[in-house]
């Protein structure tokens, strides 16, 4: 009983004022930066493309757009699935630059977006994972340059980074100065400072 209890709180906590459910396991992670791309477009350029939810009003795809739009109006199409929901903007024509800007920053907006290989990995095996070429199991691939062949090689994250004497020396001073031990802990430090000047 007290898990039922437990679990109905949960519920209740993700669940929006129109009755809509954010789903807990969400396969995709939010940056500050994500949602604050996410809700500039939403305030300046109207909503896009739609927000996918299941029949028990759990959220399937959206999570991050509707957190954003908040209590705005929604309409709430039905479907099995059987048909391709059309998205039609009255409101724009195609050489308008508002319709242009909407175009780059709804798909702008999921690239600054990642992966949650945390929740992922519950739910779907490596071989589940392949069949889709969905990329690896909690390892990021990045694409880089060897500096030798020119050729473009996929490399596994993280990344072994060479320095020079001189690199490594101001590397500890930086460390230093933020008082931490840890390169790992310090790299995190200076991406969420950079992260925090850009919002």
């Amino acid at each position: 009983m007290k898990k039922k209890a437990k679990e109905a709180k949960k519920l209740e906590e993700t669940r929006t004022n129109d009755g809509i459910i954010f789903d807990s396991q969400n396969y995709r992670t939010h940056s500050k930066l994500n949602k604050k791309i996410i809700k500039k477009s939403l305030d300046e350029l109207g909503a896009g493309r739609s927000v996918l939810m299941d029949s028990e009003n759990c959220l399937i795809a959206g999570n991050g757009v509707k957190e954003q739009w908040g209590n705005r109006p929604i309409k709430i199409v039905e479907t099995d699935g059987s048909e391709l929901i059309v998205v039609k903007r009255t409101d724009l024509k195609t050489q308008d630059k508002k319709r242009k800007k909407l175009a780059l920053i709804d798909n702008h907006a999921s690239d600054t977006s990642d992966f949650s290989f945390q929740e992922i990995n519950k739910d779907f095996s490596a071989i589940e994972l392949e069949e889709w070429n969905v990329k690896d199991k909690g390892y990021f691939q990045q694409v880089q340059k060897n500096i030798e062949t020119f050729h473009e090689e996929k490399i596994p994250y993280p990344i072994t980074i060479v320095v020079d004497k001189k690199d490594y020396e101001e590397w500890m001073l930086i460390k230093k100065h933020l008082k931490i031990d840890k390169d790992i802990k310090a790299f995190k430090k200076i991406l969420n400072l950079t992260q925090d000047q850009n919002d």
